[in-house]
């Protein structure tokens, strides 16, 4: 399986520098009126948003099947770890987690991801830096380095394209158009695209993409219902105004709320639309009290999984196969929220179990969470509907 950083899927193999790098930085603001009524210029972003290409050109069977394995898990995640090529900096000292550099480490701050690499080779191990000094970096683990190597950021964020070309035999060359992550300033600004956007990513990820909320409406979860439903209710503006053209009715087909009392949640996660216009799903499940379906209360891990999950457990395996792009999330109620804790305990402790594969839950196959099932036990007090949308954005990677 690919190397993951942060989530994000490490692009590790080394340019053909005969081929030109490119590296950009994009401000974006918009017109604000001041407080003496003159115009400003308001900031969206709190910092540039870096982005660039590069070729990666390969000769060998063997290295094209690494190469296409390694982009396809990070175009499907929409989610990439691209070393910064060009702005190499070359190892002068290593001591534990401690690298000391030849000179001082400008491209480089804390948080950030850096790679290690031998001249011209690729990226053969990655760890976050702790702290920088001048040239010297403390890193939050040791790299595998010595005197003589090369460092360099590692930027994340998503693949926008991937342009392959033949060269001729075996050969192919594949150019990585990369696009980095970086915070938005205001909330409104969740919204807001750049015409490049549209074009490469914003349409092809939401347009034709069925947004399906489940909600629990039985009790506990009475309090987020409201907020569950506005996030839904502004996801429909959102794509009818930028991605339908102001057709309403798309939007309303693409954005669905449905009520439900049960807590057979991979049942729902494996739902789809009767004569559905593309396999495309955001599944969001947002679960109450639990109930004897998938456990029981108090729990008996033993006992699991029960025959209700392992048959929904397969039927949602055949409809992962068949969709085209899928990402789904449960969200659980605190259990201490009321008071059926107990059995909210006892469901928390299922779903935990059962997304990430664990314990009994291995022997059925792959883990959930291998395919992009998250969950979230517990949904804190005072989420807003901004708060779903922004969890929306980051399972689609646009955050």
């Amino acid at each position: 399986m690919p190397e993951q950083i942060d989530n994000h899927t490490l692009i590790p193999f080394a340019p053909d520098w005969s081929f030109a790098l490119k590296h950009r930085q994009a401000h974006r603001s918009s017109v604000a009126e001041g407080v003496t009524g003159l115009e400003e210029r308001a900031s969206w972003f709190t910092k540039p948003r870096r982005s660039g290409n590069y070729t990666i050109a390969i000769d060998t069977a063997a290295r094209t099947f690494a190469v296409e394995a390694v982009i396809r898990a990070a175009q499907e995640s929409a989610k990439a770890a691209v070393p910064r090529w060009g702005r190499e900096q070359i190892v002068a000292q290593v001591a534990g987690n401690t690298v000391t550099l030849e000179r001082a480490a400008a491209n480089m701050t804390a948080g950030q991801w850096v790679g290690t690499t031998r001249p011209f080779g690729d990226i053969t191990a990655a760890a976050k830096i702790a702290s920088v000094s001048g040239p010297v970096l403390t890193l939050e683990e040791a790299l595998p380095c010595v005197a003589g190597d090369i460092l360099l950021p590692i930027d994340l964020g998503r693949i926008e394209s991937v342009d392959t070309e033949l060269l001729g035999g075996s050969g192919r060359a594949f150019e990585i158009r990369f696009k980095g992550a970086t915070q938005l300033e205001a909330i409104s600004a969740e919204f807001v695209f750049t015409e490049t956007d549209t074009e490469s990513n914003w349409l092809s990820i939401l347009a034709n993409l069925y947004f399906l909320f489940f909600i629990d409406t039985s009790g506990s979860m009475n309090a987020d219902v409201p907020n569950v439903t506005a996030a839904a209710n502004n996801l429909k503006v959102l794509l009818r105004d930028v991605i339908y053209g102001g057709d309403q009715e798309k939007a309303d087909h693409f954005v669905r709320v449905q009520n439900w009392s049960s807590e057979r949640w991979l049942d729902r996660l494996a739902y789809h639309i009767s004569g559905e216009e593309a396999a495309r799903y955001v599944s969001l499940a947002f679960i109450n009290e639990a109930s004897s379906g998938y456990h029981r209360v108090p729990r008996v891990p033993e006992n699991e999984p029960t025959s209700s999950f392992t048959t929904d457990y397969n039927n949602f395996q055949t409809e992962y196969a068949r969709r085209e792009f899928s990402r789904c999330k449960v969200y659980s109620v605190d259990p201490t929220a009321s008071s059926w804790e107990d059995d909210h305990e006892a469901f928390n402790a299922h779903l935990a179990a059962a997304v990430s594969g664990a314990a009994s839950y291995a022997a059925l196959g792959p883990a959930l969470a291998s395919q992009y099932v998250l969950y979230e036990v517990g949904i804190p007090s005072g989420r807003t509907a901004q708060t779903y949308l922004n969890d929306i954005f980051t399972l689609l990677g646009l955050r």
